[in-house]
């Protein structure tokens, strides 16, 4: 099992926004057929954070599912959509695989 995560930091005041598109990209995830975000926000600790996270049964699932974002028009777009509302610098991506 391989989990996508990317963390960011959002801009004051533009968490609805964000959350907004975030929305309609995982409308757009579940009728592709790719694995859909889960949206994970701070009960504590650092403020104005947002972490989407995907799980994949493998490596070789989720390099496909990558390539069929980067072509798709709408997805880009509202990707594109997000660097305004997040602080510059604080976005990471990170992949993680289980040892179960």
């Amino acid at each position: 099992m391989y989990r996508y995560q990317w963390s960011l930091e959002i801009h004051y005041g533009r968490r609805q926004e964000l959350l907004e598109i975030v929305k309609q990209i995982k409308q757009i995830e579940i009728s592709r057929g790719w694995s859909p975000v889960t949206v994970w926000t701070p009960v504590f600790g650092q403020m104005h954070t947002l972490t989407l996270e995907a799980d994949y049964p493998d490596l070789e699932s989720f390099e496909r599912e990558e390539e069929r974002r980067s072509a798709d028009a709408k997805f880009t777009e509202l990707m594109s959509r997000t660097v305004s509302l997040l602080v510059q610098g604080t976005s990471h991506v990170r992949l993680f695989v289980s040892h179960d």
